[in-house]
């Protein structure tokens, strides 16, 4: 947290406020980055959101195979402790990912403050 307090107070000096400038260029780049968000957002959801359909299609089968199963019952506490499960198991290869998008998105902050001025 530090390092993004020192990079917004570092962007004042660098780019003092009212002075920066809206171009094509900036415009399209903060669309890009923006994005980006909903691309890291969906792999970071990608496995839970997968195990869950492979859940309900397991429980809608097993339904039709026998129709005297509680399934409505049983079905969201099933597809809970399965996303939970997996996340813990994603939880090994988060921090990689974390601090690789961290830097990334450091990188395109910079990016950013040069196309602004």
């Amino acid at each position: 947290h530090h390092w993004l307090i020192k990079a917004v107070a570092n962007s004042y000096s660098y780019l003092p406020p009212g002075t920066g400038t809206l171009s094509r260029v900036f415009t399209g780049e903060i669309l890009r980055i923006g994005g980006s968000v909903f691309e890291v957002g969906l792999q970071i959801a990608a496995p839970v959101l997968a195990a869950t359909l492979v859940a309900d299609i397991v429980i809608g089968l097993l339904g039709k195979a026998s129709p005297q199963m509680p399934l409505l019952l049983l079905g969201p506490a099933i597809k809970s402790i399965l996303g939970i499960g997996i996340l813990v198991v994603a939880l090994k290869y988060w921090p990689d990912m974390f601090s690789r998008l961290f830097t990334s998105s450091m990188t395109h902050a910079q990016e950013l403050l040069h196309l602004a001025r």
